[in-house]
C-alpha cells in the first residue's frame, strides 16, 4: 500500500475510523485525530461499538478534542485541550467526511430538466439514505 508505518488519520467519523482499522489490520501503526468528543459517530451503535473495540484491540491511538495546528514532512503537532502535542507520521490521510452536493442537481433544475434528489445530494446518508432517498426518486418518477 502506498502509506508509511506511522499514519494518521485526521477525522474521527465513520471514514476514518473504518480506514483505522483496515490500516492497521495490515501491520500499520494508527494514530486517529478527532475534534469532537466521540468516534465513529455515523455509525449504527452495534457496529461503533465493534470497531472501536477492535481499534483497542489494534493499538490504534484515538486522541479526541484535538485539532491540528500544523503538518509537516514527517509529523503533525496538535492542540489537545491547552496542550501542543507533536505526532510522528510517514503519512497523514484527511478524512473529514461528507457533506451533501446538490450543485448539479440544481443546475440541472436551473435548466428545466425534472430531477429527483437521492443520496448525498440531499444530504449525507451514507449507504442507508442512499437506499432510501434512491428508492423514493424511482417510485417519483
Amino acid at each position: 500500500m502506498p502509506v508509511g508505518k506511522r499514519v494518521v488519520i485526521v477525522g474521527g467519523g465513520l471514514v476514518g475510523v473504518e480506514l483505522a482499522e483496515f490500516l492497521a489490520e495490515r501491520g500499520r501503526q494508527v494514530s486517529v485525530i478527532e475534534e469532537g468528543e466521540k468516534f465513529g459517530i455515523e455509525l449504527a451503535v452495534v457496529r461503533r461499538w465493534r470497531v472501536l473495540y477492535e481499534l483497542r484491540e489494534l493499538g490504534v491511538v484515538m486522541i479526541n478534542k484535538a485539532s491540528v495546528t500544523q503538518i509537516e514532512r514527517r509529523s503533525l503537532q496538535l492542540r489537545v485541550e491547552d496542550a501542543v502535542v507533536d505526532i510522528a507520521a510517514d503519512t497523514v490521510i484527511l478524512a473529514g467526511g461528507a457533506q451533501a452536493n446538490r450543485s448539479l442537481a440544481e443546475q440541472l433544475q436551473a435548466s428545466g430538466v425534472e430531477t429527483h434528489i437521492a443520496g448525498d445530494c440531499g444530504g449525507v446518508g451514507y449507504i442507508e439514505g442512499a437506499i432510501h432517498t434512491g428508492n423514493a426518486a424511482g417510485r417519483a418518477v
